[in-house]
């Protein structure tokens, strides 16, 4: 396969990218989520920092993996900003043919409207 400048990639091809972007923001944000939970979590008074949380998570019975707590639940939303990426990138298309670089005042203003409300809210809707 031959890469084109003008080439563009097929919606199933955006929607594959948009999903290992946002399973790659997963993994490596999960760790600070599950810290953050369990701190949030303890009473005020056991409340630990960063690193000591960290290793409290760590030297439970899931070892390492416990800072991946709820990372199968999680990569289940990255269908959400998928279909987002997709819709966009289809959106733009349709809305601004032709043109390859938008401005950020025509991408948010009429994109950010038309794709993320009727597609984004209706799915988290349903998948949660």
């Amino acid at each position: 396969m031959r890469y084109s400048k003008n080439a563009h990639p097929s919606t199933a091809m955006e929607l594959s990218l948009g999903a290992v972007a946002g399973a790659l923001a997963q993994l490596f944000t999960i760790p600070v989520a599950v810290i953050t939970t369990r701190q949030q979590t303890q009473r005020k008074e056991d409340r630990k920092g960063m690193f000591e949380t960290a290793r409290e998570v760590i030297d439970s019975e899931d070892g390492v993996f416990g800072l991946w707590r709820g990372l199968k639940a999680s990569l289940v939303l990255v269908v959400n900003p998928a279909i987002t990426y997709g819709a966009y990138e289809r959106l733009k298309e349709v809305i601004y043919p032709g043109k390859t670089n938008l401005k950020p005042y025509e991408a948010f203003r009429k994109l950010n409207s038309l794709s993320f409300g009727p597609i984004g809210t209706p799915l988290r809707v349903i998948l949660c």
